[in-house]
């Protein structure tokens, strides 16, 4: 025990691991055992390679003393940039590029402002945060009806690109969820603004 105690004084990162067999723990005996099952690690591991590219240079910025407020907003906005482009005809290798290159400007715009204006990037951040997110939720501003035909042919041509579009197509799935949900509530909101507590 003496031995484990100094161990763990010396490098105080364990201190996450053991939090994590912890929370393992707690949630395989309060979920009777479906926590570790196949299907459900399956679904929690099909989301680490997106995720841990992000948590990648977050954390190089946070190293750095720096932090990144944009990413999510940036995570979102690029796949649906390469589906829209896909639904323009542009072939897959080329969208894919220029999504990333999208996503690389932005970093990039990030990084200049910080340094060359001397602004905190928290702020600089704070504000590409909302840019990127404007960005993405202005595709929901076209006519309802052209929207889903618009989404439905950028996915259709992302599951004809196979494993290598599976990625995109999940968020660039997530981002159309929230654009139907949004629309589905304003069209509550309209038809019954007499009883707002209904809508």
């Amino acid at each position: 025990m003496k031995k484990f105690l100094k161990i763990y004084m010396e490098r105080p990162e364990l201190a996450g691991l053991a939090l994590l067999v912890l929370l393992t723990i707690f949630f395989q005996l309060k979920s009777g055992g479906v926590f570790l099952n196949g299907t459900n690690l399956q679904g929690m591991l099909s989301i680490l390679p997106e995720m841990t590219l992000v948590a990648l240079g977050v954390t190089i910025l946070m190293i750095c003393g720096e932090f990144d407020l944009s990413v999510g907003s940036v995570f979102a906005l690029t796949p649906m940039a390469i589906a829209i482009m896909l639904n323009g005809g542009i072939p897959f290798p080329v969208a894919l590029f220029l999504g990333l290159l999208l996503a690389a400007g932005i970093g990039f715009a990030n990084g200049f402002i910080t340094i060359r204006f001397s602004i905190p990037s928290f702020i600089t951040t704070l504000g590409m945060l909302f840019v990127a997110r404007s960005l993405t939720v202005d595709f929901r501003r076209l006519p309802a009806a052209a929207a889903h035909r618009y989404s439905d042919l950028a996915v259709q041509r992302l599951r004809g690109a196979g494993q290598r579009g599976a990625h995109v197509l999940r968020v660039a799935g997530a981002d159309r969820a929230c654009i139907g949900g949004h629309d589905v509530a304003h069209q509550f909101r309209q038809l019954d603004q007499g009883h707002r507590r209904a809508a």
